[in-house]
């Protein structure tokens, strides 16, 4: 009998530590919408997330560290915006068109994809407080990655915009509309 007590209270305390053990770590926030509209959570770690997606839309919204993410989709699109570190993503498409941000460090990456015009791609990632946008309407691809206080602008029917900040900033620019 007092075996059994014993490993009764072993048992307990395993299971507090690791309670607590996850309560201290600072959860993060997810959200995703398969086409059932709109998905808010906040993370204990003060980080926040919206997906909404309606149409056959998909949409999936990670945030960690005080970071933002929202993902909107509608009519068969695809959004992914994960964020860490107060960083800020915000991902939007329709028409089968696929956009993804990714944002860390302080940094804001914003992604759009309409597929309207045909097949259309959108990424952007910045880190360390840069700035990333990719844009696609008319059917193509728009890649924009920003670190350090750069900024990257990126498009599928428009010439980029690339301006590195002060070093150790970068801005780079992959798209149909052109590169830099």
């Amino acid at each position: 009998m007092k075996a059994r007590k014993t490993m009764v209270g072993l048992v307990a305390v395993m299971i507090l530590g690791f309670a607590a053990a996850n309560a201290h770590a600072g959860k993060g926030a997810t959200c995703k919408s398969n086409n059932k509209g709109d998905v808010m959570h906040t993370g204990s770690d003060g980080s926040d997330c919206e997906a909404d997606a309606t149409g056959g839309g998909r949409s999936k919204a990670i945030a960690k560290g005080a970071g933002s993410a929202e993902a909107i989709s509608e009519t068969n699109g695809r959004a992914n915006a994960t964020a860490t570190g107060e960083g800020t993503a915000d991902a939007t498409s329709d028409e089968h068109g696929k956009a993804t941000a990714k944002a860390s460090g302080q940094g804001t990456a914003d992604a759009a994809a309409f597929g309207g015009g045909g097949k259309c791609t959108a990424s952007a990632t910045a880190s360390s407080s840069g700035t990333a946008e990719a844009q696609c309407e008319a059917g193509g691809f728009a890649r924009a990655t920003a670190t350090g206080e750069g900024t990257a602008q990126a498009f599928d029917d428009a010439p980029p915009f690339c301006s590195p900040g002060p070093p150790p900033g970068t801005a780079t620019v992959q798209s149909s509309g052109g590169n830099c």
